[in-house]
């Protein structure tokens, strides 16, 4: 719990001293599971093919190459001229910068020490971390309305560059505060159907639960319209959309489609009442004439030269000004110094290793998904429907990072790592083992 506070607090910006700081208790976490007995629950083997798979890339290009492999890309051999000139010696590298690269694999510390821990956890924990979680969002929520309230130059906003004239939370871009609340929505509509259901008497306590949770749902719905993503509101959208599906499965679908619909309704009212006309002015604006369609032009002549290693995970702030240049997109752009497509962006840095790596992922989410949907019971459990959600929310993560960078940072880096964990519940967990 300490390590997903911290990542969504101190996380999310660009580096910095917040980082370093979850870093170090990331290496602190996984110290304490690699000494602690108690618990002889293994990793799931599913989990630990996809931390092998996104430790492969930045190690790979760690490694030394051969001089006349290192200058056999036209982007490699335009650097080794330029260091020549400068009489400064070329490090062979497949990466173009291996410091750059070995702070990239530091990034990925979180993650994985969240990743590892959730998966060992039990159901009644995985519960109350998703209760963190979502009192983080909250929270962000909160802090998003005291920004929009105290002005552009608030003191409020905590990253610098960042969204003045948006809620922004504990994030520097309105894009990964969207992308957190998204993440939520599904447990928040979940829990608010799940108590429903449960319900088994017209007790003051119950009917106050159910009305809280319904608030957070609410809540998280007036933060993505807050927020103005296109991308967020869009996802927020479907996220409501793929509950349905899922919620039919539950016992008592009349009730359970009541308390849907009135998410539904209440959730456009306030959607209309707060977050209308901002995101009007957002969805009005031009698509065709948004720069990530400049910025994708430039990135695939740029991994054209950098083929087929990639020029390094971590080097796209020195490659793509480079070539911004050569094709004249600088001038009518402002700094880029990401491709809002997490795709594009990887595989100008790690090239075809990235590809195949990509489609492994991609196939590995999926199989995850049929098997969930799959599971042989006879009644929906909550350790299922929380693994499914937990499979949904991280699905819409994967989806958000095609036009944005929402994983480049710590705190949502953190966060879909720990959907990931919790996408194979305790029980399916046990018969794999």
């Amino acid at each position: 719990m300490l390590q997903l506070g911290l990542a969504l607090m101190l996380g999310g910006g660009r580096g910095g001293l917040g980082d370093a700081l979850v870093q170090l208790l990331a290496v602190a976490l996984m110290l304490a599971q690699i000494a602690s007995r108690r618990s002889a629950t293994p990793i799931p083997p599913l989990l630990l093919i996809v931390m092998t798979l996104v430790l492969a890339l930045p190690l790979l290009q760690l490694l030394p190459m051969p001089a006349s492999s290192w200058l056999s890309g036209g982007l490699r051999h335009q650097l080794a001229l330029d260091m020549h000139a400068v009489a400064t010696a070329v490090d062979n590298h497949v990466s173009l910068d291996p410091l750059a690269t070995e702070r990239a694999l530091w990034s990925l510390l979180p993650a994985l020490a969240m990743c590892a821990a959730v998966s060992q956890l039990r159901q009644a924990q995985r519960r109350l971390l998703l209760i963190v979680l979502l009192a983080l969002a909250m929270l962000s929520i909160l802090l998003g309305m005291a920004q929009l309230a105290d002005g552009q130059q608030s003191l409020l906003r905590f990253h610098s560059p960042t969204s003045t004239l948006d809620a922004v939370g504990f994030f520097a871009n309105r894009n990964h505060l969207a992308a957190l609340l998204v993440a939520c929505l599904p447990f928040a509509i979940g829990a608010a159907v799940w108590a429903q259901q449960r319900r088994t008497q017209e007790s003051a306590s119950e009917l106050l639960g159910i009305v809280s949770v319904i608030g957070v749902a609410l809540m998280l719905v007036l933060g993505i319209a807050l927020s103005r993503s296109r991308a967020g509101v869009m996802l927020g959208m479907l996220a409501m959309l793929l509950c349905l599906p899922l919620l039919w499965q539950l016992r008592k679908r009349r009730r359970v489609g009541g308390v849907a619909l009135l998410l539904l309704l209440v959730a456009a009212a306030f959607t209309a009442q707060f977050g209308l006309s901002g995101m009007l002015q957002r969805l009005q604006s031009d698509v065709l004439r948004d720069g990530r369609w400049e910025y994708a032009r430039v990135i695939n002549a740029a991994a054209r030269e950098s083929a087929p290693l990639g020029s390094g995970i971590g080097t796209f702030n020195q490659v793509y000004p480079q070539f911004e240049a050569e094709t004249g997109a600088g001038p009518d752009y402002a700094v880029v110094n990401h491709a809002h497509n997490d795709v594009l962006e990887l595989w100008l840095e790690a090239g075809w290793p990235f590809a195949a790596v990509c489609v492994a992922l991609v196939l590995l989410l999926a199989w995850m998904g049929v098997r969930l949907w799959r599971a042989n019971t006879s009644s929906l459990t909550e350790s299922l429907l929380t693994a499914r959600l937990a499979w949904l929310s991280a699905l819409l993560l994967v989806l958000h990072s095609v036009v944005d960078y929402p994983l480049r940072t710590t705190a949502m880096m953190t966060v879909f790592a720990m959907l990931l964990a919790l996408s194979i519940p305790p029980a399916v967990r046990a018969d794999s083992r």
